[in-house]
C-alpha cells in the first residue's frame, strides 16, 4: 500500500515561483550573453583537450628520470604533480644552487631613534 507523498506548502509556492514567466532581456543582449558563453565553453573544451595531451607527454617523459621513482613514492605526487617538483637543471645533468637574497641589514639613519637620542634631536 503507497501512501501519496504531499509537499509541503511553502515547496509548492517556491516551485510555483521557479516555473513562472521572468523578466528578460532583449533579443540582441540574450543573443550577445550567448555567443560569450558558446565562445568561454569551446575555450574551456579546447583547454581540457590540450591538458590531457600534456599529462600525457609528461607522464611519457617523466618516467625517464632517474629519480622519477622516489618522486613517485612520495604521498600525494603522482605523474601530474611530480614533474613539479624536479629541479629546472634535471635535464643538464648540472646542479646549479639556487640563488639567495642577498642578506640586508638594517639601515642605522632609519632606525628609530633610543629615548635617549630623541631628547638630542
Amino acid at each position: 500500500m503507497s501512501v501519496a507523498i504531499t509537499p509541503p506548502p511553502k515547496a509548492e509556492v517556491i516551485a510555483a515561483a521557479l516555473r513562472a514567466e521572468h523578466l528578460g532581456q532583449p533579443a540582441v543582449v540574450t543573443a550577445a550573453y550567448a555567443a560569450t558563453v558558446s565562445a568561454r565553453v569551446a575555450i574551456l573544451a579546447t583547454l581540457n583537450t590540450e591538458t590531457k595531451t600534456m599529462e600525457k607527454l609528461v607522464e611519457a617523459h617523466f618516467g625517464k628520470h632517474p629519480n622519477a621513482e622516489i618522486y613517485l613514492s612520495q604521498p600525494g605526487l603522482g605523474t601530474a604533480l611530480g614533474p613539479g617538483y624536479l629541479p629546472s637543471s634535471a635535464t643538464t645533468n648540472s646542479v646549479t644552487p639556487t640563488p639567495q637574497p642577498a642578506r640586508t641589514t638594517p639601515a642605522p639613519a632609519r632606525s628609530p631613534a633610543s629615548p635617549a637620542r630623541r631628547s638630542t634631536c
